[in-house]
């Protein structure tokens, strides 16, 4: 599969309830969101919730925290 622009391509894994194999796709999505990353309000600050921008939903980034990653909406 081939993404334009600012995109890259991701393999996504999904096992569908009462089902015993899962089912692979691949899907376009941004790899870098326009904004700047603002510090993650309510998230613990250690925690990995995401490796690139394209895992957030929406508009959000994903942020460092001060040991991990996390989605954050950007300033």
């Amino acid at each position: 599969m081939d993404c334009l622009g600012t995109k890259v391509c991701l393999l996504i894994e999904k096992v569908p309830p009462n089902v015993l194999c899962s089912v692979s796709e691949y899907v376009c999505v941004h790899a870098v969101k326009p904004g700047r990353c603002a510090l993650p309000k309510g998230t613990p600050m250690c925690a990995e919730y995401c490796y690139h921008d394209g895992q957030c939903p929406a508009e959000q980034k994903c942020c460092r925290t001060t040991c991990g990653h996390a989605c954050s909406e950007p300033c």
